[in-house]
């Protein structure tokens, strides 16, 4: 209970300091003819939104707020075209995106889980490990002191967000093995 009041605390602070962003920033005074914010990006945002949108009209109360979620390149690309004030990625800006055009700005981080089966013994894996699997050095869950089956990565399109963090931040290598993407959309 006292980890998920700590989270809230978290969620609060974090979305007041976006909201102090977007104002010293100019991105009000920018849109004053319309009184508009719009914001679109990554969809782990959508999970925020609503408490965003809460305590940033609290402290612009003229101000209209619009919130698309989806996927940061877009984003990005509406945002250097002047058809949003704001993109929300949860991935570092690329050598394309990245000039003066545009600015990043390190609000928050994100966790990155890797699950298993609750069946499966296997339940602490080192950064080398997950690299051996994500590379297919190891592709068998006996070489890991589970059971002689095969590993079955199952994630997001690889050309998303969460799945580039996973093989950009944690495994840090440059020719992972492709997961079968998941059918439906997981919201990450």
């Amino acid at each position: 209970m006292a980890r998920m009041r700590g989270r809230q605390a978290l969620l609060a602070a974090l979305l007041a300091s976006v909201s102090l962003f977007a104002t010293g920033c100019g991105m009000l005074q920018s849109k004053k003819e319309d009184n508009s914010l719009l914001i679109a990006g990554t969809k782990q945002f959508s999970h925020y939104s609503n408490k965003f949108e809460e305590i940033f009209t609290a402290q612009h109360k003229n101000t209209m707020i619009m919130i698309q979620p989806g996927d940061a390149t877009p984003s990005i690309l509406a945002l250097r075209n002047g058809a949003i004030d704001l993109a929300i990625t949860s991935r570092d800006l690329n050598e394309n995106e990245d000039d003066k055009e545009t600015k990043s700005y390190l609000i928050a981080k994100d966790a990155l889980h890797l699950v298993v089966h609750p069946s499966n013994p296997v339940n602490d894996l080192t950064i080398d490990q997950l690299k051996s699997v994500f590379t297919g050095a190891v592709d068998n869950w006996k070489e890991l002191g589970g059971r002689d089956l095969p590993i079955n990565l199952i994630s997001r399109d690889s050309a998303s967000d969460v799945y580039g963090g996973i093989v950009d931040l944690a495994m840090k290598c440059l020719s992972c093995r492709s997961p079968h993407p998941l059918p439906c959309d997981m919201g990450g």
